[in-house]
């Protein structure tokens, strides 16, 4: 299980980069060192795929206004034996945009199946829970907003785990504040 002794130490993380156009850079990690190779293959296989799928949205892009230049670099939050938890921080900037539009994508994976981890089945968390939590860290911050999540889906299926691996949510900059506030990273049970 997730939880139980450590079966072997933390994984070696390379990087790679992918250039699918001159405007687009994405650096992704690669695990080696794990004494399963079947494990570390689909552990990998499912990073390069997001890796891909950044590519992919970011060559499809086809809005009113030309894309000059995309970026995703990743950050490894936790990194022990059983948990493998990594952040996308997505970049991108538009013609005649002022700043870029910035993104955090969390990937986390038990390190003994080579699984991806859910939230939903780690923290149980009801939509009355997690609209708690939000109104809670954006009082603390003294944020107003007026939104509550009315969609199961909404309840964090973007995570990561912290150097304490602790559970943090994150809500994308514009969903419930204003874009300038940025991304909303915070815990929603301790």
């Amino acid at each position: 299980g997730i939880w139980g002794s450590p079966a072997y130490a933390a994984v070696n993380i390379e990087s790679r980069e992918m250039r699918p156009a001159e405007y687009i850079k994405i650096i992704y990690p690669v695990v080696s060192g794990m004494p399963d190779v079947r494990i570390q293959a689909k552990i990998n296989t499912q990073i390069a795929a997001a890796a891909k799928g950044f590519a992919a949205r970011f060559i499809s892009y086809n809005g009113d206004v030309k894309l000059m230049a995309a970026e995703a670099h990743y950050r490894i939050r936790y990194n022990n034996s059983n948990i493998l938890s990594i952040t996308w921080d997505e970049y991108t900037m538009m013609e005649r945009g002022a700043h870029p539009d910035t993104k955090l994508w969390g990937l986390n994976f038990d390190m003994q199946t080579g699984e991806q981890l859910v939230y939903q089945k780690l923290q149980p968390t009801t939509l009355e829970q997690f609209n708690t939590a939000v109104d809670k860290y954006l009082a603390d911050k003294k944020i107003p907003h007026n939104i509550k999540f009315d969609k199961p889906g909404e309840v964090s299926a973007n995570f990561y785990f912290d150097q304490n691996g602790k559970i943090v949510s994150i809500i994308q900059s514009g969903v419930i504040t204003p874009r300038v506030l940025g991304i909303l990273e915070f815990r929603v049970a301790e």
